[in-house]
């Protein structure tokens, strides 16, 4: 019995003479390893985290600024072209399909007149189902009756003559890198005194003036 002892001690030695500090050393490799990837990824998810936190607060803070500013122009846009309603359409990824492709739609974000609940009618609308955007997408400026409205977009046109609008424009608006942010939309209950070409000149001014207030690349 003691031999056997002593032989198994012997082993014992033996392997942690040879082995034993190669497998100490390994094992104490791989928690090091372990824990320090564990702690990593805590830091990186928390850091990630306060990020997106600090994004969001600015964004919001950014869009509370730009406003005032944005509606003031819209005002001032509607004396000048004598617009019934001038408004904001802005594109956003509202949803995605199964595999994670991206749906867009564009809501009414920005109106000179607040108090017409109408606004409520262009939310959320998909632009897989908005021909006039797709057209937009295609020339940037639109301008005509709502007539020649139907003619491009049936149920937008509809949807407009029903709040006795007689004729709209409306221009793209492109963000620093190009990517479409929406488009500025102005409708009229009579049909305007100015030139198609004089439209495209005061709708384009503005929307040089409006864009820094709509990208999100001025956030800072």
């Amino acid at each position: 019995m003691e031999k056997a002892t002593k032989g198994g001690i012997t082993f014992i030695d033996h392997f942690k003479k040879n082995w034993g500090w190669w497998l100490f050393g390994g094992l104490y490799f791989l928690t090091f390893i372990f824990f320090y990837t564990a702690i990593s990824q805590g830091f990186i998810f928390d850091s990630y985290k306060r990020k997106l936190d600090e994004d969001h607060k600015k964004s919001v803070e950014f869009r509370m600024k730009s406003t005032p500013i944005i509606i003031n122009y819209l005002n001032s846009l509607a004396i000048e072209t004598n617009a019934n309603r001038v408004f904001i359409m802005e594109y956003h990824n509202g949803k995605s399909n199964s595999t994670g492709l991206q749906w867009q739609f564009a809501d009414l974000t920005f109106s000179n007149d607040n108090t017409d609940h109408s606004m409520y009618n262009y939310v959320d609308m998909p632009l897989t189902d908005s021909p006039h955007a797709l057209y937009l997408h295609r020339n940037t400026f639109f301008v005509g009756t709502i007539e020649e409205l139907k003619v491009i977009d049936k149920k937008l046109a509809l949807r407009m003559e029903s709040n006795d609008y007689e004729y709209c424009a409306m221009m793209m608006i492109y963000g620093s890198k190009l990517e479409p942010i929406g488009y500025l939309a102005l409708s009229f209950k009579t049909v305007p005194n100015k030139e198609k070409d004089c439209m495209n000149s005061v709708m384009h001014k503005y929307i040089t003036a409006l864009t820094p207030y709509l990208d999100a690349s001025n956030v800072k």
